[in-house]
C-alpha cells in the first residue's frame, strides 16, 4: 500500500503536487507529526548497562556478567520530535541516551542466538530518557534490599510519559546489512 501511494506522488503532475500541499494533505517530512513507528507495542524491553563507556561514567560500576534488561511501559513512548514533557518536581537532571531499537517482527521465545535473527523485522532508534533526581539512593544504597529498591526507583523514573521518544521510521531489517556497524548520534 505505501509502494502505490509513493509510486501515485511520484507520478503525480506539478499541478497535482501543488494542490496536495495546499490542501495540507502533501507537506514536508520536517513539519509532519510523527507517531512512534510501532504505536502499540506488545513489550518495550531496553538493554541495561551496555555501553562500556556509559558504564565507566558511573564510577565504581562493573561490567555484567550476563545481559541485563528493563522494561518501559508504552505510555512512555512518543513520536519522533515530539517534545519530552519534564515533570517540574524532577527537573534538575533529565538524561538522555540515543539507543539503537531492534524491532521484533514476529513472535518468538527460546530461539537460539543462530536464528534469533530471522525474527527482526527491522531497525529504529529511541531515546532512553531518565529523571536522575529520583536515584540518589542508588549511589547510597547500604545492602541488597536499599540497592533494590532504589534501582526500582531507577526504572521508574524512565517510564514517565513521553520519556522514549521513537523513531522517526522503522528500517527494514534487509536494508541494514550489519546492524554491528552503525553509527549514532544524539542531539539535545
Amino acid at each position: 500500500i505505501v509502494r502505490a501511494v509513493v509510486d501515485e506522488i511520484d507520478a503525480a503532475s506539478q499541478t497535482e503536487l501543488d494542490a496536495g500541499r495546499k490542501s495540507g494533505v502533501l507537506r514536508p517530512f520536517e513539519s509532519t507529526p510523527l507517531c512512534a513507528p510501532v504505536p502499540d507495542p506488545w513489550l518495550i524491553l531496553s538493554a541495561g548497562l551496555n555501553y562500556k563507556s556509559h558504564l565507566a561514567e558511573m564510577k565504581g560500576t562493573p561490567v555484567p556478567p550476563h545481559p541485563a534488561a528493563f522494561i518501559k511501559v508504552q505510555a512512555s513512548l512518543t513520536g519522533c520530535r515530539k517534545p519530552v514533557v519534564v515533570p517540574s518536581r524532577y527537573a534538575n537532571h533529565v538524561d538522555f541516551e540515543g539507543e539503537f531499537t531492534v524491532v521484533i517482527g514476529q513472535t518468538c521465545h527460546d530461539v537460539t542466538e543462530d536464528e534469533a535473527m530471522k525474527f527482526v523485522g527491522g531497525y529504529t532508534i529511541a531515546n532512553d530518557v531518565s529523571a536522575r533526581d529520583w536515584i540518589p539512593e542508588v549511589h547510597s544504597a547500604n545492602g541488597t534490599f536499599d540497592a533494590i529498591h532504589a534501582w526500582e526507583r531507577n526504572i521508574m523514573g524512565k517510564n514517565l510519559p513521553t520519556f522514549t521518544p521513537c523513531g522517526p521510521v522503522i528500517t527494514t531489517a534487509d536494508e541494514i546489512p550489519d546492524p554491528h556497524n552503525l553509527q549514532l548520534t544524539s542531539k539535545l
